[in-house]
């Protein structure tokens, strides 16, 4: 999703929310809220950290790869939504 201007305008992602149930259901949670979007999470991409990078404070992100079902729709703070094909779970290696 691409983020509105409530947040952090233009960029690429998804929101942000206080973990409280773990982060792989935050994820899903989260990919839903924004998207529209159910995902079945494949793996943990990776996490990263960069105090400069949001300027409402230091933030952690956990990137998924993950499979949606549904059409994507721009939602809650995202000012735009997509899929990025070629990705998919079965037999990417990942």
């Amino acid at each position: 999703m691409r983020a509105s201007a409530k947040s952090r305008a233009g960029v690429a992602d998804l929101g942000a929310d206080r973990i409280l149930t773990g982060v792989d259901a935050l994820a899903i949670r989260e990919a839903a809220e924004e998207t529209g979007l159910a995902v079945t999470l494949c793996t943990l991409l990776g996490v990263y950290s960069d105090p400069a990078r949001d300027p409402r404070g230091h933030t952690v992100t956990a990137v998924y790869v993950a499979e949606a079902r549904g059409e994507p729709r721009a939602m809650d703070d995202a000012r735009a939504a997509g899929l990025f094909p070629g990705c998919a779970c079965a037999g990417a290696g990942v």
